[in-house]
């Protein structure tokens, strides 16, 4: 698994202004998959099947 963090104690408020529509990540997501889909995405990057910047994981209905 790949990741990056280098934020601290701030995952809240960012969360909260993806929200809110005050900070855009289109820019940064290459991909969006569902949960379902996890496992298989992230054995394909483990691979290095997948070279995405960003991908993110769709939980529940939210398109």
């Amino acid at each position: 698994m790949r990741a990056s963090v280098g934020y601290r104690d701030c995952h809240g408020e960012l969360i909260a202004m993806v929200d809110r529509g005050e900070l855009d990540l289109t820019p940064f997501t290459t991909d969006v998959v569902d949960l379902a889909d996890g496992p298989e995405v992230l054995t394909r990057m483990a691979a290095g099947e997948a070279r995405g910047l960003k991908t993110l994981v769709r939980c529940g209905t939210a398109p």
